[in-house]
């Protein structure tokens, strides 16, 4: 299973500098991923040698509940830059600075390769097709709530005049174009 939230950045010692990152994880082990789309690095770590790794790095008495608690801290990607990467022989190295901690990423083989780069493939192929399906049940939200806008507006003006909608309109310029409508072909480009 592959991560769901991933992270991209550029490490100029390789040759294809362009990465994306991520670690997935459950509640007794993690795999860190890390791909430039020509090679692929992985880190697996089960809960045995996620206690010998902790031992290494000082983590004491590593239960189900702190170990859980140390996945969390570890899948907190965000702030990695450049400077906290190295390439170590074919391998690639990430210094977690704020978890005294050293992912040791090994270089797959191409099948391996391969194979994860057609799992993250159909991952962001159902994510865009999932987005997709979100935009487009957005659209028809928006559809009907503008719709029920102008017949209120219509019946304001009725029963109001036009007053108070064109001083609402001249106060809130900056929302004066949202109230304009709906209009699906803005969406498509």
């Amino acid at each position: 299973e592959l991560p769901t939230r991933w992270h991209s950045l550029s490490l100029g010692f390789l040759s294809r500098p362009e990465v994306i990152f991520g670690l997935q994880h459950t509640r007794s082990q993690y795999t860190f991923y890390l791909t430039n789309f020509e090679h692929v690095w992985v880190e697996v770590a089960d809960k045995t040698q996620l206690i010998a790794k902790g031992r290494q790095f000082g983590f004491e008495d590593l239960n189900t509940s702190k170990m859980m608690d140390l996945i969390q801290l570890l899948a907190n990607l965000d702030q990695h830059k450049e400077a906290d990467f190295a390439l170590d022989g074919d391998d690639i190295k990430l210094l977690k600075n704020d978890v005294h901690w050293v992912f040791q990423l090994a270089k797959q083989p191409v099948d391996v390769t391969v194979q994860f780069l057609r799992e993250l493939n159909m991952q962001q192929f159902q994510n865009h097709s999932l987005l997709l399906e979100k935009i487009g049940d957005l659209k028809h939200s928006i559809e009907i709530k503008d719709t029920y806008s102008r017949f209120l507006v219509e019946n304001f003006k009725l029963s109001h005049g036009m007053d108070l909608i064109s001083d609402y309109k001249r106060n809130n310029k900056r929302d004066a174009e949202f109230l304009e409508p709906f209009r699906s072909e803005t969406w498509e480009k």
